[in-house]
């Protein structure tokens, strides 16, 4: 069994039987050990909500008496928050994939919808008044909404679709060349690849407007990836990286199969994953509500425009979204 060291606060899902994972050779890196860190947050017997995040984003999505330490949706989670805390209980795990995956692991949404339903099994959980994803985890939403459709009775999806599309999917493999070509040098080559890898990606997450905005005509903007990207590699390993970036490649899912009311959120400056693809994923939920995101901070919508993510939440929560 994995040694895991847990923060306060966190719990640790564990089950005897492993995960046959969708894309493993089931001989060797096909049937994953269930080892993965939780948290569970809020009322006691309330509605649960799982909130799920980018790949970056980690089980401990808001502070809590537990753990104090900021969360890194604590705009939107907590007390009195959009998602209440003192209305709901909030579920939010790491991923499949993360610091504990086998090297040679090919981990997919689905896989994580699949655990994501055995914890709540776990855990008692029989139905789910939401369930809030963005980026990544908006994916992974959408995966447990066709996986076990008696599962989630309110659907948001923020940032995210059914499919990739094409460019996204290039930038990361490039990102994933990057640290490949990081393993085989020697020194400290491993870790700077992952900070440049990351650099790729905070260029694919904002928009070019945002971009030049913040540094006219590129001036400090390599110190900015530059800082960005040591940050990232100081908590990421390339195992996690590379897996997890993999994993987004694989979101695969029939829209026409996903019975939950459905909010999909969509930034008009969104890169990685289009305004357009989001819209169109929208009209082919059987019950779904489209809403546009103005912004121009691109993908990261989600994290920087917290008053406009809010009132879509506060919308789709209370079934104010015109369906």
């Amino acid at each position: 069994m994995t040694v895991v060291t847990l923060p306060p606060g966190r719990e640790l899902f564990t089950d005897d039987e492993p995960l046959v994972l969708q894309h493993g050779d089931h001989e060797k890196s096909g049937r994953y050990e269930t080892c993965v860190p939780y948290e569970l947050v809020g009322a006691p017997d309330a509605p649960v909500i799982v909130v799920q995040g980018g790949i970056s984003a980690d089980a401990h999505v808001a502070a809590s008496k537990n753990n104090p330490a900021p969360g890194w949706w604590d705009s939107i989670v907590g007390p009195r928050g959009v998602i209440d805390t003192d209305r709901f209980r909030v579920l939010s795990l790491d991923y499949l994939g993360g610091e504990n995956a086998p090297t040679d692991a090919v981990v997919s949404p689905l896989d994580q919808s699949r655990l994501t339903a055995r914890l709540l099994t776990t855990l008692g959980i029989d139905q789910l008044h939401a369930f809030v994803g963005a980026s990544y985890g908006g994916a992974v939403g959408l995966s447990l909404a066709q996986y076990r459709p008696d599962l989630i009775e309110r659907l948001i999806v923020i940032g995210a679709a059914h499919q990739p599309n094409a460019r996204a999917v290039g930038w990361r493999h490039l990102q994933r060349a990057v640290i490949d070509l990081g393993r085989e040098l020697p020194g400290d080559a491993e870790k700077r690849a992952i900070s440049i890898a990351r650099g790729i990606g905070m260029l694919a997450y904002r928009s070019p407007a945002e971009l030049d905005r913040r540094f006219a005509h590129g001036a400090g903007l390599s110190d900015y990836l530059a800082a960005r990207g040591r940050d990232f590699a100081d908590r990421f390993s390339s195992a996690s990286y590379r897996t997890l970036s993999a994993a987004i490649d694989l979101v695969a899912v029939d829209p026409a199969q996903v019975a939950s009311r459905t909010t999909v959120v969509a930034s008009t400056t969104d890169e990685l994953v289009p305004f357009e693809t989001c819209r169109q994923l929208a009209t082919q939920l059987p019950n779904g509500a489209f809403v546009a995101l103005p912004s121009i901070f691109g993908h990261d919508a989600f994290l920087k425009e917290i008053a406009l993510v809010s009132r879509a939440l506060r919308a789709a929560l209370r079934e104010e979204v015109a369906r």
